[in-house]
């Protein structure tokens, strides 16, 4: 036998899958042969080839995610759900047990499938004992900011539209800073910006 192989030796099977994790519907091809350029190749010669399955897990599209008995499931599931921000919040903390000792490599999965820089950057302030990442308490810390972020938009809002009617009425920048109590760059800027508008 070439190679030194005897009839007694056995390969090792192995099973390759395509892993993908895209929004849409799998298009690519299914199996060997939907790869190979076929046209000028006459139907008695492909008759001899070989044609191999190719093994595609579209995880947006798993049904049974409880076949899963690892963090598989958990990063399946949230990935499903992403482009649903109340929906990823409820499974996470539907399923709390498994998401606040989350394997670090599953936590990695999320994150940079999901595009969450986020949760990337948040990673070691939720990093329990052992090594283990409470995704739980990072999905809150995140809740948390954007409460705050949207707090203080609102009251820069409420801010803005307080300059502008001082503006209307003649009020400087500086006497609009002082009243208002925002930094006199930050109303500059918006005087600047209304007298263009003016203009």
């Amino acid at each position: 036998f070439l190679g030194g192989i005897t009839k007694e030796d056995r390969f090792k099977a192995v099973v390759t899958i395509v892993l993908y994790y895209g929004s849409e519907p799998w298009q690519g091809a299914r199996t060997l042969n939907d790869l190979l350029d076929l046209d000028s190749v006459p139907d008695k010669v492909k008759d001899l080839l070989n044609d191999y399955r190719i093994h595609i897990l579209e995880v947006r599209r798993i049904q049974e995610l409880d076949r899963y008995q690892t963090d598989l499931r958990e990063a399946f599931g949230f990935i499903q759900k992403s482009g649903d921000k109340a929906a990823v919040i409820n499974f996470a903390f539907e399923n709390a047990e498994k998401f606040q000792k989350l394997e670090e490599d599953a936590y990695d999965v999320i994150s940079i499938l999901t595009g969450s820089k986020e949760l990337e950057t948040m990673k070691e302030k939720y990093r329990e004992k052992g090594g283990k990442i409470n995704m739980c308490e990072a999905i809150r810390g995140l809740i948390e900011e954007g409460k705050a972020i949207g707090l203080s938009l609102g009251d820069q809002g409420r801010s803005q539209t307080v300059a502008r009617n001082m503006y209307a009425r003649g009020f400087t920048a500086e006497e609009a800073a002082g009243l208002i109590g925002i930094s006199h760059t930050q109303i500059r800027d918006w005087y600047d910006e209304w007298q263009k508008e003016r203009s």
